[in-house]
């Protein structure tokens, strides 16, 4: 299991590039655990949304 930090680089992964099927697996569970990865996530989509309507 990894610790917030990997998780935090996952999530920044996950924005540009496909995860596999474990690894979204593994995410989607410590999202469930963790309010401090889920904000972050949420900031990063937020990140990507701005991004995109941007371009």
């Amino acid at each position: 299991m990894f610790n917030c930090k990997k998780y935090t680089e996952l999530i920044s992964f996950s924005c540009e590039q496909k995860l596999m099927f474990k690894q979204k697996l593994q995410l989607e569970v410590h999202l469930m655990m963790c309010s401090h990865c889920r904000s972050f996530q949420k900031n990063c989509q937020t990140v990507e949304k701005l991004m995109k309507e941007f371009k």
